[in-house]
């Protein structure tokens, strides 16, 4: 009996001594040699590390945020800390919406992604993320049951539609895409999908009924640049990157018809004309040598084309029967065969050309030029400029002339003037101001 005591008690405080030199080890480990085998005492006493201040929070912002009006121009922003890119916008009488890419995590985003920022007649309304960060914009269009926004990621393409206080109001599916244009047709939203391997049209009908047209151009990399709707037909506009421009037409009982290629030529700007039989257009594109414009009629058959040597940006305007070239340095008229009726030398500078349009209000086009958006007005052959800001270092700019308005959406970094309250690296913007 005394022998099995004496045993247990050297078992005991053997098990004792083990669990000491395991705590010992435990403790050189964690805090001993913590930081590089340094010792405690060791760590001076004005260390940054034993006063550190936890990060603030992310800032989140409260919407309804009003717009802030300067002079008669009508300003609101939406975005975050980051970069925040305008990809589109879809103007109407009941509000407006700017599409944008973010990359922001603060204010009025939530993560990297596609958005939607609804504005009205006093300001942000809501801004909803509706795709992840690595998902393509395809464009977005009004249409009878709302305002479709169209996006493709790996999980396949994307149909959301909004009203204009920016809820989504239903969603279908689209078949992947690279780009994208939609486009308002008789039987619906036509929405023209480019993939690496083809260019195919997708319907989508009242109720979001999807209906893929079974025809396809056989030719990746087209982005659809311009689209026209004509009668039972459509004209579509492509660039292929690094192998120019492409003049197509489609229709639903024939598919996809190739008119008309121009190697290693820029899509500039196409503009309808009237022809001997009906609409024709006119099309700019740009070379290394210069401008090319050329005249097709109702049924996209070449009717008239000219070249204009050494030529660089330029934007057109047309009155229906003849239209006008503005260029840097001189402005020339020119009839549908494409016979110069005038030509005046101006002081105007032409940059790169980001939107042209001309509706009764009066004839307005934006250009880039050495880091500056500037907006213009044409007055006869001279230029008014209404608005300058830092260009928009990527992405779109959305327009419209309504009534004695210019309504417009862009992304800048600018901070200064009525853009003072810029949230981050670049931010996006809704504009409103008189013609």
């Amino acid at each position: 009996m005394q022998r099995q005591k004496t045993i247990a008690k050297w078992l005991a405080i053997v098990l004792l001594l083990t669990l000491a030199v395991g705590a010992y080890i435990i403790y050189d480990a964690l805090y001993i040699d913590a930081g590089g085998g340094a010792n405690a005492s060791d760590t001076p006493a004005d260390d940054p590390s034993s006063d550190l201040v936890p990060p603030d929070p992310p800032y989140y912002t409260t919407l309804p945020r009003s717009n802030g009006t300067y002079a008669g121009v009508t300003v609101g922003h939406a975005g975050g800390e980051g970069a925040d890119t305008v990809l589109g916008a879809v103007f109407s009488e009941g509000g407006e919406l700017v599409f944008f890419s973010s990359d922001s995590d603060e204010y009025d985003c939530r993560g990297a992604g596609l958005y939607a920022a609804a504005f009205d007649s006093e300001g942000l309304v809501a801004v909803n993320r509706f795709a992840e960060g690595d998902a393509t914009f395809g464009g977005a269009k009004q249409t009878a049951d709302g305002i479709a926004a169209l996006s493709s990621d790996d999980a396949g393409g994307k149909l959301t539609l909004f009203d204009f206080s920016g809820r989504v109001k239903g969603e279908c599916s689209l078949p992947s895409f690279t780009a994208a244009f939609p486009l308002a047709g008789g039987d619906g939203l036509y929405v023209f999908f480019s993939t690496e391997t083809h260019l195919g049209c997708a319907v989508v009908e009242s109720g979001l009924i999807v209906r893929e047209s079974p025809f396809r151009l056989p030719e990746g990399g087209h982005t659809v640049r311009e689209a026209m709707a004509g009668a039972g037909s459509f004209t579509l506009v492509t660039e292929r990157e690094g192998e120019g421009t492409t003049v197509i037409s489609f229709s639903e009982s024939k598919g996809f018809s190739v008119k008309r290629e121009y190697a290693d030529a820029d899509f500039c700007q196409i503009l309808p004309i009237a022809g001997e039989d009906g609409a024709a257009w006119v099309l700019m594109t740009k070379s290394a040598g210069g401008l090319r414009l050329s005249v097709f009629g109702p049924s996209l058959e070449l009717e008239a084309e000219t070249a204009i040597d050494g030529a660089g940006n330029a934007v057109m305007f047309g009155d229906g029967v003849s239209f006008t070239v503005v260029r840097t340095g001189v402005t020339e008229t020119y009839c549908r065969h494409l016979d110069l009726v005038s030509s005046v030398p101006t002081g105007m500078t032409v940059g790169e050309v980001l939107f042209v349009r001309s509706d009764s209000s009066g004839k307005v086009f934006a250009h880039a030029e050495e880091g500056t958006m500037s907006v213009v007005r044409l007055d006869g052959n001279d230029a008014v400029t209404l608005m300058e800001c830092v260009a928009p270092p990527a992405g779109k700019v959305g327009y419209a002339l309504s009534g004695e308005k210019l309504l417009l959406a862009f992304s800048t970094s600018d901070a200064e003037g009525i853009f003072f309250e810029n949230f981050g690296e670049t931010d996006a913007y809704f504009v409103s101001m008189p013609v």
